[in-house]
């Protein structure tokens, strides 16, 4: 992943475990935290994942399918081992609800999803195989 905007600043963040600490150390503590979830979010192993590209295997981490296709993982990698990377849900099919309840981008929106709809079909006809081939 790459950064658009802003960067990673926990300025205004209170950590329970540096409270206690004094001005300095606080500081030092929070811009240590900063690195790390900057440098975890760009790492390129940090990803989007469609769960359903498993099928009936599961989602990738267990042997439950996801129950909308459109369920998307966000696995931050901060640990050496993927199997225990922090992995975050979101729903694609939500958020565009809210993005067109809200009245944002509609048309704009509605003609990219028709376009990538049309290249998934393309995509699904060429991996069985067409006859058109």
């Amino acid at each position: 992943m790459r950064l658009v905007y802003n960067d990673v600043t926990l300025q205004d963040w209170s950590v329970d475990a540096a409270v206690n600490a004094s001005d300095f150390f606080h500081a030092a503590i929070m811009k240590a935290a900063e690195q790390v979830v900057k440098e975890a979010m760009e790492d390129e192993d940090t990803q989007l994942q469609f769960p359903a590209e498993w099928g009936d295997l599961g989602d990738g981490y267990s042997k439950t399918k996801p129950k909308d296709p459109l369920d998307l993982y966000l696995r931050v990698r901060i640990t050496e081992d993927y199997d225990t990377d922090p992995v975050y849900k979101f729903n694609l099919r939500d958020a565009l609800r809210f993005v067109l309840q809200e009245g944002f981008c509609g048309n704009e929106i509605s003609q990219s999803l028709k376009s990538l709809a049309e290249d998934i079909d393309k995509a699904m006809i060429h991996k069985k195989g067409s006859p058109d081939e």
